[in-house]
């Protein structure tokens, strides 16, 4: 049931975001290739050996990318398309397409940091960038900023790539950003923008609406629930949840327990992937082979959780390593895996895990509660900061969440906001505590602990 009422938000599947890229990607390649054709036509062979090789070298270029294209449109193995195209830039260092490439496949492959270097690199030759070129680059390269959670420097990047070109893609991601910033009314602009032209409706109705709830303008955010109910009524679990919760904001009981009671008929299947692209991967064995590697990945995972309890920490990760093996989306067993690596404080290592988890499934909110737990083990509170913004956008009533987010601001030293989150964790304590009492039972988010409360209310008398 919990996961009904989590509903992370939005980047683009990065089929959305990659296809254009790659479309044009091959411009270049394939101009070339048809001037090598009418070259070859006129001249009955080349002049010298070094022509030769130079003509050898433009149609290993454009085979190589050709079949690395191909590979990412078909959503195969990003490794082997990077693969290809490192194998053209150990000939051409320089190569815009190529390296551009070989950053679209670390994006999916989930090798951000990687995938932000290349784009970075290619960005670095303005003179060998037409504008379309330069607006996509920009594109990516704030994609891959966001999914490091470095969201205020993906905001600069996505606004570049805009000042040149508008592009869906990077509206939707700076709103995204926006949110994981609390920079609510800025993400509102870029949802309205889509929603004005009609763009990635009813998902956009859904998030403006739930930034809306975060405001405190409940019957705004009921009129965006309500149009996307509009656009797909037999598929909007999450909008009458939303919708519900809204109601229950304003005191409409009524209408909100007839949401509720839609909503957890219907299925979640309008539950996107909303912070990032989707990863498809698919099991090549089928009938009984396949069910017989989802058991075994089952009793492995099962022995993981004994040997964790017992405190056999590096046991209970060889185990989880073949529950991976045998059912590559057990994200369960990878959240295990990241949390035991920061027992083991190996948050790096700990971070790739959450990292993958997200990717597949970013409606886990463990992946991203661990997640912002490796972030803050590295050093990284800007990026844990990010993560508890996704969380918060899709608990928006959990008092714990704002009360790790006054620590976080705490930490970077911005005690006026630090302030305002404390003093809202209280105030969200105080009414699921009165929802409590009452009887209430469903969307009730969390309430403070008491050690939790004394510690918020510590930091409230420190923080003037």
């Amino acid at each position: 049931m919990s996961r009904i009422f989590i509903s992370l938000t939005a980047l683009l599947a990065l089929g959305l975001i990659g296809l254009p890229a790659l479309a044009q990607s091959g411009a270049s390649e394939q101009s070339e290739r048809k001037s090598n054709s009418r070259s070859s036509k006129g001249a009955s062979e080349p002049k010298d050996l070094t022509e030769l090789k130079d003509l050898n070298k433009n149609q290993f270029k454009a085979n190589k990318l050709k079949e690395a294209k191909r590979i990412l449109l078909s959503n195969a193995n990003p490794q082997l398309a990077r693969a290809l195209a490192d194998e053209v830039l150990r000939v051409y260092p320089n190569d815009i397409d190529a390296r551009e490439m070989r950053g679209i496949s670390n994006l999916k492959s989930r090798k951000f940091e990687e995938a932000n270097h290349d784009f970075e690199l290619t960005l670095k030759n303005p003179d060998k960038l037409d504008k379309n070129k330069r607006a996509m680059l920009l594109m990516l390269k704030g994609t891959a900023s966001m999914d490091l959670c470095e969201a205020n420097q993906a905001v600069q990047e996505l606004t570049e790539a805009l000042s040149i070109k508008p592009i869906d893609a990077a509206y939707f991601n700076r709103a995204t950003c926006n949110v994981q910033t609390f920079n609510y009314e800025a993400a509102i602009k870029d949802y309205t923008f889509l929603i004005n032209h009609e763009r990635k409706r009813p998902r956009v109705d859904f998030m403006r609406g739930r930034v809306h709830y975060l405001l405190g303008n409940y019957d705004r955010a009921i009129q965006d629930f309500t149009s996307g109910i509009k656009m797909t009524p037999s598929n909007a679990s999450l909008l009458y949840l939303a919708r519900g919760r809204a109601f229950q904001a304003k005191g409409m009981d009524k209408e909100a327990l007839q949401d509720f009671n839609k909503g957890f008929l219907q299925s979640d299947d309008f539950a996107e992937n909303h912070f990032m692209f989707s990863i498809d991967q698919t099991l090549s064995d089928t009938g009984s082979s396949a069910a017989n590697r989802l058991t075994q990945s089952d009793n492995n995972y099962e022995e993981a959780l004994k040997l964790k309890e017992s405190g056999k920490l590096k046991e209970a990760l060889l185990y989880l390593d073949r529950s991976i093996a045998q059912d590559p989306q057990r994200n369960a067993a990878r959240i295990l895996k990241g949390n035991i690596l920061l027992q083991l404080n190996r948050p790096a290592e700990a971070l790739h895990m959450f990292d993958i988890a997200w990717t597949i499934n970013n409606l886990d909110l463990e992946a991203v509660t661990g997640r912002s737990k490796a972030n803050l083990a590295l050093g990284k509170p800007n990026r844990a900061l990010a993560d508890i913004g996704k969380l918060i956008w899709a608990n928006p009533d959990d008092a714990t969440l704002y009360y790790q987010k006054g620590l976080l601001l705490e930490k970077l030293n911005k005690k006026i906001e630090a302030r305002q989150a404390f003093e809202k964790a209280i105030t969200l304590s105080e009414k699921n505590k009165k929802l409590a009492l009452a009887g209430g039972k469903r969307a009730i988010g969390t309430k403070l602990s008491t050690k939790e409360e004394s510690l918020v209310k510590a930091r409230l008398e420190v923080i003037k």
